[in-house]
């Protein structure tokens, strides 16, 4: 028995090391090459949306200073299904309201807005806006805000949901657990 376990593990060894190494490529949030917005999974994406995670993501690549604050280059964010879920409602919430909160229906908070999505949070904040016509202009408003600008930039937040309602534009930023 021990002689053929021997002869069986190094071929065991390599399957193992083979379907790891599949399924870590498979499980990959690598941003492409191109400039595209990765998702965690098929998300329905506006162009504006596309255009602001991918330049959210290009600038998350250099040293950024949000006031007197200097945030080291980051990793860029990958779309996540349940984020877009969660700010699109509060997106939806603001046009309604015809006004700009971090309150949402029922005097719901980001976090219990995030939960009920589905998204398993560590950390996790919102930037919201009105009256932006491009991502370009929204980005810029946002990077003159210093908090704001702490939200794009943080290198713990790993994924990203971005809604427009309207004039109304809602992002959420996040760790997962």
């Amino acid at each position: 028995m021990n002689h053929l376990g021997n002869q069986m593990r190094p071929l065991s060894f390599v399957k193992v090391m083979l379907v790891s190494s599949l399924l870590l490529s498979a499980c990959s949030h690598a941003q492409p090459s191109d400039g595209s917005v990765q998702t965690v999974s098929n998300c329905e994406l506006s162009s504006e949306v596309e255009d602001l995670v991918g330049l959210i993501n290009e600038a998350r690549r250099d040293t950024q200073y949000c006031g007197s604050s200097r945030l080291k280059a980051s990793a860029p964010l990958t779309l996540n299904c349940s984020l877009q879920r969660s700010a699109q409602g509060h997106a939806d919430t603001l046009a309604a309201r015809d006004r700009l909160s971090h309150i949402g229906t029922g005097n719901s908070s980001l976090g219990t807005r995030v939960t009920a999505s589905g998204y398993k949070w560590s950390a996790v904040s919102e930037n919201i806006a009105k009256g932006h016509n491009t991502a370009q202009s929204l980005l810029e408003n946002w990077r003159a805000s210093k908090q704001h600008c702490k939200n794009l930039f943080r290198a713990n937040y790993q994924e990203i949901g971005v809604a427009r309602t309207g004039q109304y534009w809602v992002a959420v930023f996040a760790q997962p657990q």
